[in-house]
């Protein structure tokens, strides 16, 4: 009895544990259309409204250790990056082929942080985020990813 008042119990934080925020958090295709079909999602530090895929082509899953912020003096910006994993890193080769030319969102928190121009082929498994040095929420990104790969064990 007391076994199946457990399972009862570990089921029913199962929805909880399988939909949390970091399931929603990586990067996603964004859609230039005027209706938008897909999931609508504002820029973070602008009031623009993006359309982004349903669900995220790189999730957080994907990530395997983070940088350090660091200025740009080239472009000034700020930026870090999040070094995937072996999977994560054939996963963005793969959809950066497909979609060359195209933006990706990167989401943390239910809000694009930036918008990142396919160049081409990203073989090199990062993926940089950068922030104009006016605003200031990519130090709370940072936190944010740097966190969940801590809970994942992967970055002390």
């Amino acid at each position: 009895m007391k076994l199946i008042l457990l399972k009862i119990f570990l089921l029913s934080f199962l929805p909880v544990i399988c939909f949390s925020q970091s399931d929603k958090d990586g990067v996603y295709l964004e859609f230039e259309e005027k209706g938008c079909s897909y999931k609508k999602i504002k820029l973070l530090n602008a009031k623009k409204v993006v359309c982004i895929s349903d669900k995220p082509i790189i999730n957080t899953g994907d990530y395997a250790s983070i940088s350090k912020i660091e200025f740009d003096s080239a472009s000034n910006m700020r930026k870090f990056e999040i070094i995937l994993s072996e999977e994560g890193s054939e996963k963005l080769a793969a959809v950066s082929k497909l979609y060359t030319g195209k933006n990706f969102a990167f989401v943390v928190d239910d809000e694009v942080v930036c918008l990142m121009k396919v160049p081409g082929v990203i073989s090199n498994g990062k993926i940089i985020v950068t922030e104009d040095p006016r605003f200031s929420s990519l130090q709370k990104t940072y936190r944010n990813v740097k966190e969940g790969l801590e809970l994942k064990g992967t970055v002390k």
